[in-house]
Protein backbone atom coordinates (compact mmCIF):
# COMPACT_ATOMS: atom_id res chain seq x y z
CA UNK A 1 0.00 0.00 0.00
CA UNK A 2 1.25 3.68 -0.90
CA UNK A 3 0.83 6.71 1.48
CA UNK A 4 0.41 9.94 -0.25
CA UNK A 5 0.28 12.62 2.61
CA UNK A 6 0.19 16.04 0.70
CA UNK A 7 0.67 17.93 3.69
CA UNK A 8 -1.25 20.57 2.56
CA UNK A 9 0.59 21.64 -0.29
CA UNK A 10 -0.88 20.15 -3.41
CA UNK A 11 -3.36 17.87 -5.10
CA UNK A 12 -2.77 14.48 -4.83
CA UNK A 13 -3.69 12.91 -8.29
CA UNK A 14 -4.77 13.86 -11.25
CA UNK A 15 -6.54 12.27 -14.68
CA UNK A 16 -6.99 14.29 -17.99
CA UNK A 17 -8.79 14.16 -21.21
CA UNK A 18 -9.00 10.66 -23.02
CA UNK A 19 -7.90 8.20 -20.28
CA UNK A 20 -10.04 5.10 -19.95
CA UNK A 21 -10.82 2.23 -17.68
CA UNK A 22 -7.91 1.22 -18.27
CA UNK A 23 -6.06 3.77 -16.34
CA UNK A 24 -5.92 2.49 -13.00
CA UNK A 25 -5.74 4.16 -9.32
CA UNK A 26 -5.70 1.60 -6.83
CA UNK A 27 -4.94 0.33 -2.87
CA UNK A 28 -3.18 3.92 -2.74
CA UNK A 29 -3.77 6.22 0.54
CA UNK A 30 -4.32 10.17 -0.01
CA UNK A 31 -4.34 12.45 2.71
CA UNK A 32 -4.14 15.91 3.36
CA UNK A 33 -4.32 16.97 0.20
CA UNK A 34 -5.14 21.13 -0.89
CA UNK A 35 -6.51 22.48 -4.29
CA UNK A 36 -9.65 24.00 -5.33
CA UNK A 37 -11.16 21.71 -7.25
CA UNK A 38 -10.40 17.93 -5.17
CA UNK A 39 -7.75 17.60 -3.01
CA UNK A 40 -7.16 14.11 -3.02
CA UNK A 41 -7.97 13.72 -6.98
CA UNK A 42 -9.22 15.82 -9.88
CA UNK A 43 -10.92 13.66 -13.32
CA UNK A 44 -11.72 16.28 -15.89
CA UNK A 45 -13.11 14.30 -19.21
CA UNK A 46 -11.36 11.03 -18.20
CA UNK A 47 -13.06 7.32 -17.15
CA UNK A 48 -10.55 5.87 -14.82
CA UNK A 49 -11.11 2.72 -12.39
CA UNK A 50 -10.40 3.83 -9.04
CA UNK A 51 -9.88 0.54 -6.53
CA UNK A 52 -9.56 -0.26 -2.97
CA UNK A 53 -8.44 4.05 -2.21
CA UNK A 54 -8.85 5.51 0.63
CA UNK A 55 -8.90 9.31 0.29
CA UNK A 56 -9.46 11.14 4.00
CA UNK A 57 -8.39 14.58 5.69
CA UNK A 58 -8.28 16.89 2.24
CA UNK A 59 -9.84 19.89 1.91
CA UNK A 60 -10.92 22.18 -1.49
CA UNK A 61 -13.06 24.25 -2.41
CA UNK A 62 -15.73 22.31 -4.01
CA UNK A 63 -15.03 18.18 -4.01
CA UNK A 64 -13.08 17.82 -0.82
CA UNK A 65 -11.71 14.63 -1.76
CA UNK A 66 -13.04 14.17 -5.50
CA UNK A 67 -13.78 16.13 -8.33
CA UNK A 68 -15.15 15.06 -11.47
CA UNK A 69 -16.02 17.19 -14.35
CA UNK A 70 -17.11 15.08 -17.62
CA UNK A 71 -16.40 11.22 -17.59
CA UNK A 72 -17.58 8.11 -16.87
CA UNK A 73 -14.86 7.23 -13.76
CA UNK A 74 -15.49 4.10 -11.82
CA UNK A 75 -14.92 3.67 -7.92
CA UNK A 76 -14.54 0.15 -6.31
CA UNK A 77 -14.44 -0.53 -2.94
CA UNK A 78 -13.22 3.29 -1.92
CA UNK A 79 -13.28 5.10 1.77
CA UNK A 80 -13.28 8.92 1.40
CA UNK A 81 -13.86 10.24 5.31
CA UNK A 82 -13.21 13.07 7.07
CA UNK A 83 -12.48 15.67 4.53
CA UNK A 84 -13.78 18.78 3.96
CA UNK A 85 -15.18 21.52 1.07
CA UNK A 86 -15.26 25.17 1.46
CA UNK A 87 -17.88 25.13 -0.99
CA UNK A 88 -20.11 21.96 -2.09
CA UNK A 89 -19.30 18.14 -1.69
CA UNK A 90 -17.23 17.39 1.08
CA UNK A 91 -16.47 13.72 -0.29
CA UNK A 92 -17.32 14.01 -3.55
CA UNK A 93 -17.95 16.86 -6.40
CA UNK A 94 -19.52 16.11 -10.07
CA UNK A 95 -20.50 17.68 -12.80
CA UNK A 96 -21.32 16.51 -16.07
CA UNK A 97 -20.20 13.15 -15.47
CA UNK A 98 -22.12 10.87 -18.24
CA UNK A 99 -21.57 7.57 -16.12
CA UNK A 100 -19.93 7.83 -12.88
CA UNK A 101 -20.14 4.62 -11.01
CA UNK A 102 -19.39 3.70 -7.03
CA UNK A 103 -19.43 0.34 -5.75
CA UNK A 104 -18.95 -0.98 -2.10
CA UNK A 105 -17.80 2.66 -1.20
CA UNK A 106 -17.62 4.53 2.59
CA UNK A 107 -18.11 8.02 2.47
CA UNK A 108 -17.97 9.11 6.11
CA UNK A 109 -17.52 12.40 8.56
CA UNK A 110 -17.29 14.48 5.51
CA UNK A 111 -18.38 18.40 5.68
CA UNK A 112 -19.48 20.90 3.13
CA UNK A 113 -20.32 24.50 4.01
CA UNK A 114 -22.89 24.18 1.50
CA UNK A 115 -24.97 21.59 -0.16
CA UNK A 116 -23.74 17.99 -0.66
CA UNK A 117 -21.90 16.90 2.70
CA UNK A 118 -20.92 13.45 1.51
CA UNK A 119 -21.32 13.57 -2.13
CA UNK A 120 -22.73 16.57 -4.73
CA UNK A 121 -23.81 15.43 -8.34
CA UNK A 122 -25.45 17.43 -10.74
CA UNK A 123 -26.46 17.11 -14.27
CA UNK A 124 -24.60 13.98 -14.14
CA UNK A 125 -25.83 9.97 -14.64
CA UNK A 126 -24.72 7.72 -12.10
CA UNK A 127 -24.72 4.36 -10.94
CA UNK A 128 -24.18 3.71 -7.04
CA UNK A 129 -24.30 0.61 -5.41
CA UNK A 130 -23.80 -0.61 -1.82
CA UNK A 131 -22.39 1.98 -0.76
CA UNK A 132 -22.49 3.71 2.98
CA UNK A 133 -22.95 7.70 3.67
CA UNK A 134 -23.04 8.35 7.16
CA UNK A 135 -21.94 10.73 9.97
CA UNK A 136 -21.47 13.51 7.19
CA UNK A 137 -22.74 17.31 7.43
CA UNK A 138 -23.90 20.67 5.97
CA UNK A 139 -23.00 23.37 8.19
CA UNK A 140 -24.55 26.77 6.74
CA UNK A 141 -27.92 27.58 7.43
CA UNK A 142 -30.17 26.13 3.94
CA UNK A 143 -27.53 23.75 3.11
CA UNK A 144 -28.95 20.26 1.59
CA UNK A 145 -27.92 16.98 1.42
CA UNK A 146 -25.29 16.41 4.04
CA UNK A 147 -25.56 12.69 2.69
CA UNK A 148 -25.87 13.32 -0.77
CA UNK A 149 -27.13 16.22 -2.83
CA UNK A 150 -28.51 15.26 -6.26
CA UNK A 151 -29.39 17.81 -8.67
CA UNK A 152 -30.70 16.76 -12.63
CA UNK A 153 -29.10 13.52 -12.08
CA UNK A 154 -30.83 9.96 -13.93
CA UNK A 155 -29.74 5.87 -12.92
CA UNK A 156 -29.91 4.73 -10.27
CA UNK A 157 -28.88 4.10 -5.93
CA UNK A 158 -29.55 0.93 -5.35
CA UNK A 159 -28.83 -1.36 -1.92
CA UNK A 160 -27.19 2.47 -0.25
CA UNK A 161 -27.26 2.85 3.27
CA UNK A 162 -28.02 6.74 4.10
CA UNK A 163 -27.25 7.04 7.89
CA UNK A 164 -26.47 9.86 10.94
CA UNK A 165 -26.20 12.36 8.52
CA UNK A 166 -27.29 15.75 9.76
CA UNK A 167 -27.51 18.96 7.60
CA UNK A 168 -28.42 22.23 8.38
CA UNK A 169 -31.20 22.36 5.42
CA UNK A 170 -33.54 20.33 3.68
CA UNK A 171 -33.17 16.18 3.50
CA UNK A 172 -30.03 15.09 5.69
CA UNK A 173 -29.94 11.75 4.12
CA UNK A 174 -30.40 12.80 0.47
CA UNK A 175 -31.95 15.96 -1.23
CA UNK A 176 -32.84 14.92 -5.09
CA UNK A 177 -33.64 17.89 -7.14
CA UNK A 178 -35.28 18.01 -10.87
CA UNK A 179 -34.92 13.94 -11.48
CA UNK A 180 -35.66 11.19 -11.13
CA UNK A 181 -33.08 7.88 -10.24
CA UNK A 182 -34.14 5.07 -9.35
CA UNK A 183 -34.31 4.26 -5.40
CA UNK A 184 -33.56 0.36 -4.65
CA UNK A 185 -33.49 -1.35 -2.13
CA UNK A 186 -31.88 1.88 0.36
CA UNK A 187 -31.95 2.49 4.05
CA UNK A 188 -32.19 5.57 5.87
CA UNK A 189 -31.94 6.19 9.42
CA UNK A 190 -31.09 8.31 12.14
CA UNK A 191 -30.60 11.68 9.80
CA UNK A 192 -31.60 14.80 11.68
CA UNK A 193 -32.55 17.96 8.79
CA UNK A 194 -32.59 21.59 10.48
CA UNK A 195 -35.45 21.90 7.35
CA UNK A 196 -37.68 19.20 6.02
CA UNK A 197 -37.36 15.65 5.22
CA UNK A 198 -34.84 14.28 8.17
CA UNK A 199 -34.46 11.04 5.67
CA UNK A 200 -35.19 12.10 1.97
CA UNK A 201 -36.27 15.28 0.64
CA UNK A 202 -37.60 15.94 -3.12
CA UNK A 203 -38.14 19.37 -5.11
CA UNK A 204 -39.38 18.76 -8.44
CA UNK A 205 -38.20 15.06 -8.42
CA UNK A 206 -40.39 11.65 -9.30
CA UNK A 207 -38.00 8.85 -8.42
CA UNK A 208 -39.52 5.24 -8.28
CA UNK A 209 -38.87 3.85 -4.70
CA UNK A 210 -38.90 0.23 -4.64
CA UNK A 211 -37.82 -1.74 -1.02
CA UNK A 212 -36.55 1.23 0.43
CA UNK A 213 -36.34 1.94 5.05
CA UNK A 214 -36.78 5.00 6.53
CA UNK A 215 -36.54 4.46 10.21
CA UNK A 216 -35.58 7.12 13.28
CA UNK A 217 -34.80 10.12 11.11
CA UNK A 218 -35.78 13.61 12.71
CA UNK A 219 -36.70 16.83 10.91
CA UNK A 220 -37.71 20.18 12.20
CA UNK A 221 -39.48 21.36 9.17
CA UNK A 222 -42.36 18.54 7.29
CA UNK A 223 -41.62 15.49 7.03
CA UNK A 224 -39.66 13.45 9.20
CA UNK A 225 -38.86 10.52 7.17
CA UNK A 226 -39.75 11.88 3.61
CA UNK A 227 -40.59 16.30 2.38
CA UNK A 228 -41.95 16.73 -0.65
CA UNK A 229 -42.35 19.73 -3.02
CA UNK A 230 -43.79 19.67 -6.18
CA UNK A 231 -42.78 15.68 -6.45
CA UNK A 232 -44.72 12.77 -7.09
CA UNK A 233 -42.53 9.38 -6.26
CA UNK A 234 -43.62 6.37 -6.28
CA UNK A 235 -42.98 4.15 -3.44
CA UNK A 236 -43.56 0.48 -3.51
CA UNK A 237 -42.54 -2.13 -0.72
CA UNK A 238 -41.51 0.68 1.81
CA UNK A 239 -40.98 0.93 5.12
CA UNK A 240 -41.58 4.36 7.33
CA UNK A 241 -41.48 3.97 10.79
CA UNK A 242 -40.64 6.01 13.62
CA UNK A 243 -39.60 9.14 11.87
CA UNK A 244 -40.13 12.59 13.61
CA UNK A 245 -41.21 15.82 12.88
CA UNK A 246 -41.12 19.35 15.06
CA UNK A 247 -43.71 20.76 12.48
CA UNK A 248 -45.64 18.47 10.65
CA UNK A 249 -45.48 15.13 8.75
CA UNK A 250 -44.08 12.42 11.15
CA UNK A 251 -43.85 9.89 8.52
Amino acid sequence: NCVVNCASNSVGFSFGDGLDARSVLMGVTVMRGAGSSGAALSIANASPTIRDCIFKENKAYYGGAVYVSGGAPRFIHCVLQNNQALQYGGGVYAYGANGLRMDGCDIAGNTASYSGGGLFLAVSKAQIEDTRLAGNRTLEYGAHGAGAFLNSVSGQLARCVMEANVCAGDGAGLYLCNGSPELRECRWTENEAAGGGGALYLSSAHPAVTGCIFEDNLCGGGGGGAGLYSSSPSLKNCVIRNNQSAAAGGG
